[in-house]
């Protein structure tokens, strides 16, 4: 089972975060080289390939609300331990807030210096809110 491949980028000279499809202005190329943005005037043959945006892939996953996470959210997460199998009873529950980052092979929050893997298991059981991302909420995340 897979999931969308989708992108957004972070825009450091206008300061400014691209969702492909909700601006008409910018086309993002997926090709050998890597991935590259074109901002398209009126005129198609008016446009400036930008090299100076920062890319995040969508991670799969969504937040309890619905909203996409992508690499370089910042989100809160509610961990939980149950007592037993059938989840009936929480023995403790953890709250982190951190950043959505690639770790080797898998998803993963970095918060306060450690890393925690978004296991499948965490996915099903725990809570995950968006509350920011590292461009414009980087206080969100100080202390990582």
């Amino acid at each position: 089972m897979g999931w969308e491949i989708k992108f957004r980028a972070w825009d450091n000279v206008d300061n400014k975060m691209i969702y492909l499809g909700e601006d008409n202005d910018y086309v993002f190329e997926i090709a050998s080289y890597g991935i590259r943005s074109v901002k398209v005037g009126e005129n198609p043959f008016d446009y400036e390939v930008l090299e100076h945006l920062n890319y995040m892939q969508y991670t799969g996953i969504t937040d309890d609300t619905g909203k996409d996470i992508f690499e370089g959210d910042i989100v809160k997460w509610v961990r939980r331990q149950y007592t037993d199998c059938g989840k009936t009873e929480i023995e403790e529950e953890q709250t982190f807030i951190g950043s959505v980052y690639w770790y080797e092979t898998m998803w993963a929050i970095k918060s306060k210096g450690n890393g925690y893997l978004l296991m499948p298991y965490y996915l099903d059981n725990d809570d995950f809110v968006i509350v920011g991302n590292i461009y414009e909420n980087p206080e969100l995340s100080a202390g990582e």
